[in-house]
């Protein structure tokens, strides 16, 4: 069995309204090339059909040039580093680094780790490293109560987010400046939410450091990063990431008179700094210290088939180019 696929490169986005963070899918096909200033997609077909097939054929067509590529599709499972799972809270007394693991945007999951921050109160705590990776998202409830109960001072990230709606930008109960991206006019909005101190908070008051990856950090994990940007007290660490993320709302369920098909609108983008003819302002994938993939083998290999607890204090300190960055950051 072969599947084909033809691919047209392009350089632009098929036009839209709202944020498509609701669907992975969308986002597979709106991704942003930072390097290369264009729009591409990696989910150019349905994956079971190309995992069903032994030899998949893709053409791919630019600039009146046409090239055909021949792929032989394989399959491998790959060990994973014992406690690869791990979700709460380590104490590194050599730095004085206090690691938190979210391992997803859950409230119940965010309690947890609260709870265990009781623990280091007290303890001399110089740097705080909150590590997102594989994060896919969820509430931003978690990563809100996360840090309510670190900080010593409220947080309160100066975002803008914008609707196709005026009505549905005033709901957030300010008056709606009226901007113009292209052929779009939307409805700006101030997009913040104050983080308060909570009453056990371990009032830390040096800088949050926070580790993303590219390809895996989605949703409300993409709301933190947007929130790292714009407050000087939360720096983003690892790679810049291609899927459209930003400051949102809870997509709105709706229905059609006739049918009753249900459906969802994605409500909000945010466009804090954006500016028109810049589609990648909207991206909000930047991270504040890039610590770039070179060798995809090198990057990754030590943390597959080893004995090591890849978020123990020896792996992170040997091995994790994030952590090790963050180690010569001041």
């Amino acid at each position: 069995m072969s599947a084909a696929v033809t691919i047209r490169c392009g350089r632009s986005m098929p036009r839209r309204a709202g944020r498509s963070g609701t669907n992975m899918r969308m986002q597979a096909n709106t991704l942003w090339d930072w390097e290369r200033g264009k729009f591409y997609a990696v989910d150019l077909n349905d994956p079971r059909t190309i995992g069903a097939a032994d030899r998949n054929t893709w053409t791919i067509r630019h600039g009146g040039r046409t090239r055909t590529v021949d792929l032989d599709g394989t399959r491998a499972e790959a060990e994973r580093g014992p406690n690869a799972g791990f979700r709460g809270v380590r104490y590194f007394g050599r730095d004085g680094i206090l690691f938190v693991r979210l391992p997803s945007m859950s409230p119940q999951v965010s309690a947890e780790i609260c709870e265990q921050l009781q623990a280091y109160a007290g303890r001399r705590i110089d740097k705080v490293v909150i590590d997102v990776r594989g994060n896919g998202g969820g509430s931003d409830l978690a990563w809100m109560d996360l840090l309510a109960a670190i900080t010593d001072r409220t947080i309160a990230p100066d975002c803008r987010m914008a609707f196709k709606e005026r009505w549905r930008a005033e709901e957030m109960g300010t008056k709606a400046e009226r901007v113009v991206y292209g052929r779009d006019t939307l409805y700006a909005v101030p997009g913040t939410d104050k983080i308060v101190p909570s009453e056990r908070s371990l009032r830390y008051g040096g800088k949050i450091y926070v580790i993303f990856d590219a390809d895996r950090c989605y949703s409300s994990t993409g709301s933190l990063l947007a929130a790292c940007a714009v407050d000087d007290r939360l720096v983003s660490v690892g790679q810049r990431s291609g899927f459209l993320l930003g400051v949102g709302t809870t997509p709105m369920p709706g229905f059609l008179d006739h049918s009753k098909i249900v459906y969802r609108i994605p409500l909000a983008l945010e466009v804090t700094g954006a500016r028109e003819g810049h589609p990648e302002d909207c991206y909000m994938g930047r991270v504040d210290v890039e610590v770039p993939v070179r060798s995809f083998k090198k990057f990754y290999a030590p943390y597959y088939g080893t004995d090591e607890d890849i978020y123990g204090e020896e792996f992170l300190y040997d091995h994790d180019a994030c952590f090790r960055r963050i180690l010569r950051l001041k």
